[in-house]
């Protein structure tokens, strides 16, 4: 059974799918009638303390589950009156006659009142919780189950029950009625088929999902109530209401199966398949990367071939799957991977290279629009489509060539498959997801064998600490169990699949080609755009981690954050870790968007005994609509946990990123007025590209400009910014950091004369060694004045910079005097000097010019970090 409980069991799989679901088959009278009331913990203080870990848990899951719930109801009503108010229009959304079908006594069936104050009345219980008092729990509001009968232990409005098997029978034909309506009305399928939920953060949730929850919620009880009871004592106020209610369930259950099965599941010797994760991926086949589509069904998990038969900016339903391989769920093998240097490829892809095309055709379709603005002919429109064109195709192959994060599963005494993913937690994901199916996937009797076990996995799961205080030898038990197959392929090797042994590829494509058109993925933003689409985000997303709030003891705690690009989510950066009940960081980064939609948010906790775990995500839609140049304060919601954060959004024409068009023709070595004249910028491409490098990912490097970088890596990106700058700009994120720090230290040297000049050297280092302090300021800040406009800009750029990097000195352990020692030397030194000094008077000389250099750089820094001028006034 797919619909798991909502209580131990609260990170089912049920919770992790997105896409609409056929009706889980209702357990067999005969299934029933064998059922044993759940065993009662023996009574000990450990055994009592285990009882109320997990009677604290289920209560608090099923107040989560509900609240879901509730709104998922409300929004169900909702739009059902929309709709209704359209069919005394001229033109109704859909035919009276399918509405009908669609919404079939369901305001009946799912009466929001009913359940709103079921669950109101719950939480004002559960906060005073002690495990002695009565909460009622077992009066759950579905059909007639909502209030109770004092004189007698019996639930009134047992006539309900009968609407609510009505909804029931009709939930097949309703589904069909949605699915021909969507495919027959494009505005209908529009309003249904992505629904957000503020319960479920966003995730979108189609009209099919909502109707199916009533379906499994029947279910769902009977499992809450189940293993509630097995953690109620028996003296307890709801011990035998909390029976009755069971019996009722599951009598309502079997009757239901006698009598409608037939009506409503046709393939009633097995449960329905069911879509739990779906999501384009990229397949490594013999040493080639292949656009694959990955389907993981409750019973078997589907390898197909992905065809795009439209343009990559046409609408998003133009592509087909081809199935190409399937292995059922319990022959399926998640392996380890030591990391990406295992791949094997025949060509691996040029990503900088690949990247370095697509930026410098973005380029030029910038400046075509520009010129088409201004009347352009039908010339440059020509040019313009042929470079959107080439653009497609290069965005196309940077979909496959951006992955390599392997994630391998393979058959039992089978061959491998391998995957590559950009981000460890789709990786997470995928390989969790499957273990929460195989565990859900367990008989009967394996689930009671290891119920330590499947306590401990959905816990873990569901990022709570509960088990801290369950059996001491619990946490070396569970690394024993999940570092193993072996209980999971003992518990698969004779429990038969949803499909069972009768799966063949024929099936298998019907299935996917019956779900493509509801098919809703993270296939990105370049193979699945159309063109009513937000654009996509070129520039710096500038984030401000404050604080967290709504832990409920002292934790240590870090946050992730990953952006999308070219289809695939990749982490940008992570905070440091934070402890306490309320976690403060107030960090700043700088996050590179690069044709991206979504922030996605992670936050984890480190647990000395359980390692890191997911205690809270969340995604943003990043938009234009919303971002701004200024920083603007976000709440964001993490489950029950809340982010404090600050975000502003700079696209590149607001920041000096632009790349310089054509090759440099000279740049090392070259006067910096001839660079900057040539670049038609204040400041040179490659001061601005390094300093903005360092900026996003350099600033808490320790020894950040004074570590020496890989002489290689340096020669490198010299050799790209003198040839071609955009393949420098990608190649500059590739190289470690120190290797960009010392590229802008040698452009900066190689200079043939340094920013100070020459001429104005003589009168720096005299005012410097006057003995009055008042005059050495004076004229040190009238000298600065005197030196040429564009040398000004660039040095207050630099200095500017440097007090960037000295205030994370905390980090990078870099003052305002090691600054000035690493960078004096460059910015501030003497020109070629006449004659021939002897060793001795040029060791001399260059020591005390060295000292006076730092000092002239520390006296400019220490004045800007103060916030004073670094300009005199003229005389």
């Amino acid at each position: 059974m797919i619909v798991t409980v909502a209580g131990v069991y609260g990170s089912s799989v049920e919770s992790t799918s997105h896409m609409p679901s056929a009706p889980p088959t209702p357990p067999t009278a005969a299934r029933w009638a064998s059922a044993d009331l759940p065993e009662q913990p023996k009574s000990s203080p450990a055994a009592e303390a285990e009882r109320m870990t997990m009677y604290r848990c289920i209560i608090s899951s099923i107040v989560e589950s509900e609240t879901i719930y509730l709104e998922c109801l409300d929004v169900v009503l909702q739009y059902m009156k929309a709709l209704k108010a359209t069919l005394t229009t001229s033109q109704p959304v859909i035919s009276p006659d399918d509405f009908s079908t669609v919404f079939y006594r369901i305001s009946e069936t799912i009466s929001a009142p009913q359940h709103s104050a079921f669950l109101q009345g719950l939480r004002e219980r559960s906060s005073q919780l002690d495990g002695s008092g009565p909460l009622e729990i077992w009066n759950l509001p579905y059909g007639g189950f909502n209030s109770r009968n004092t004189n007698t232990n019996t639930l009134p409005q047992a006539s309900k029950l009968d609407v609510y098997a009505s909804f029931l029978q009709n939930y097949p034909r309703a589904i069909e009625t949605v699915r021909r309506c969507s495919s027959q009305s494009p505005q209908f399928a529009d309003i249904t088929r992505s629904i957000k939920l503020r319960s479920l953060q966003g995730q979108p949730q189609s009209l099919e999902d909502l109707l199916h929850r009533p379906v499994a919620r029947v279910q769902k009880n009977a499992l809450v109530l189940h293993d509630l009871l097995k953690y109620t004592s028996e003296n307890h106020p709801d011990h035998e209401t909390l029976k009755e209610a069971l019996k009722l369930t599951q009598n309502f259950l079997t009757h239901l199966s006698m009598i409608h099965t037939e009506a409503m599941f046709p393939a009633q010797d097995r449960p329905q398949r069911h879509l739990v994760r779906n999501s384009f991926i990229v397949e490594l086949v013999e040493g080639h990367r292949k656009l694959r589509h990955l389907f993981l069904f409750n019973d078997v998990i589907v390898c197909a071939k992905y065809k795009v038969s439209g343009a990559p900016t046409g609408r998003s339903e133009k592509f087909t799957f081809e199935v190409k391989w399937y292995i059922s769920l319990h022959d399926i093998a998640v392996l380890n991977d030591s990391g990406p240097e295992t791949l094997k490829e025949s060509n691996p892809p040029n990503l900088v290279s690949l990247k370095s095309q697509a930026s410098t055709i973005r380029d030029q379709l910038r400046r075509l629009d520009s010129m088409g603005e201004k009347g352009a002919g039908r010339m440059n429109q020509a040019r313009n489509e042929k470079h959107r064109k080439k653009l497609a195709e290069l965005e196309a192959q940077l979909v496959l060539a951006s992955p390599n994060l392997p994630f391998r599963i393979s058959k039992r005494a089978g061959p491998v498959h391998t995957f590559l993913l950009t981000s460890e937690y789709e990786r997470d994901q995928w390989g969790e997801a499957i273990q929460v199916l195989q565990v859900s996937g367990m008989s009967a009797s394996d689930r009671k064998l290891s119920r330590t076990f499947l306590l401990k996995f959905h816990l873990l799961q569901r990022g709570t600490l509960l088990i801290e205080s369950l059996h001491p030898h619990f946490p070396r038990a569970i690394k024993a169990h999940t570092s193993s197959r072996s209980l999971f392929t003992s518990c698969f090797a004779n429990t038969p699949g949803v499909g069972g042994s009768s799966l063949t590829l024929h099936e298998l494509q019907g299935w996917i080609t019956a779900y493509r058109s509801f098919l809703k993925t993270n296939m990105g933003s370049f193979l699945l755009k159309s063109g009513r689409d937000d654009s996509l985000l070129l520039g710096d997303l500038h984030i401000v981690v404050s604080s967290l709030h709504g832990l409920t003891r002292p934790a240590k705690m870090f946050v992730c954050f990953e952006v999308d690009s070219y289809g695939h989510f990749f982490r940008k950066v992570k905070t440091k870790q934070a402890d306490g009940v309320e976690p403060h960081w107030n960090q700043d980064f700088i996050i590179e968007l690069e044709g991206s939609q979504t922030l996605r948010i992670l936050c984890y906790e480190e647990d000395p005994k359980l390692g890191v775990q997911l205690r809270g995500k969340a995604h943003l839609e990043l938009s234009r609509s919303w971002l701004s140049d200024t920083l603007n304060e976000r709440r964001v919601s993490l489950q029950d946990l809340v982010l404090v954060l600050s975000l502003k959004f700079l696209p590149p024409e607001a920041t000096l990123r632009r790349v310089p068009t054509g090759k440099s023709s000279g740049l090392f070595g070259t006067n910096i007025a001839n660079v900057c004249k040539r670049e038609k910028r204040s400041v040179p491409f490659i001061v601005t590209r390094c300093v903005r490098e360092v900026e996003r990912r350099g600033m808490q490097e320790v020894g950040i400009y004074r570590v020496s970088g890989l002489a290689s890596d340096i020669t490198k990106l010299k050799k790209s910014f003198e040839s071609n700058p955009y393949e420098a700009e990608q190649l500059v994120k590739e190289v470690d950091i120190h290797s960009v720090t010392g590229l802008l230290k040698l452009f900066l040297r190689e200079l043939p004369e340094a920013l100070f000049t020459d001429e104005l050297y003589p009168r720096f280092f005299e005012a410097y060694s006057a003995a009055d302090p008042e005059y050495r300021k004076t004229t040190i800040l009238k000298l600065f004045s005197s030196l040429p406009q564009l040398n000004q800009s660039i040095i207050a750029y630099l200095l500017e910079h440097l007090v960037k990097v000295h205030q994370m000195e905390h980090q990078n352990k870099m003052s305002l005097h090691n600054l000035a020692t690493v960078f004096g030397p460059t910015l501030i030194r003497p020109g070629a000097k006449a004659g021939n000094p002897s060793p001795a008077e040029q060791l001399a000389a260059g020591t005390v010019d060295v000292m006076a250099q730092a000092g002239i750089l520390h006296f400019f820094l220490t004045r800007r970090a103060h916030g004073e001028p670094i300009q005199g006034v003229n005389q």
